[in-house]
This record gives C-alpha cells, structure tokens and sequence, in this order.
C-alpha cells in the first residue's frame, strides 16, 4: 500500500515492509476518529499457495505525520 501525499506535487510513500509483504494487503479503511488504519492481509497455509487465511491488522495514523514531515514538501 501507499501513501499519497496532494501539497504542492503528488508524492507516494510505500509504507514499507511492516505493511507491505509478501503477501497481499487489500482492503484499506480508516476509522471513523481517524486514529487508525486497517487492512486485511491474505497469506498461503501451504506451500502449493492453494489454502489462504486472511487477518485484520491496524496501525496509528500517526505514521503518516511522522512519513509527511520527512519528506521535502
């Protein structure tokens, strides 16, 4: 997933390998507060890639201040 940023120029930010895996990450939403980003992940059970489960994970907004100020806007 990215994350897009509309000042001046558009810049995406991958938000790196603790939310991008090898897996697939779908599904984004923020909470109604906007504190909280949540996400669903898909991964393989077995090594054919033929059983799948799928988890909810989360992660504070507060990341994306923490992405905007480093970047050169």
């Amino acid at each position: 997933m990215f994350l897009f940023f509309f000042i001046k120029k558009k810049l995406s930010y991958n938000l790196g390998k603790k939310i991008n895996s090898k897996y697939v990450e779908f599904s984004p939403s923020i909470s109604p507060d906007g504190k909280y980003l949540f996400f669903s992940r898909r991964s393989w059970i077995d090594k054919n890639m033929k059983e799948q489960e799928s988890d909810i994970y989360w992660v504070s907004t507060e990341i994306f201040n923490i992405i905007k100020d480093s970047l050169s806007l």
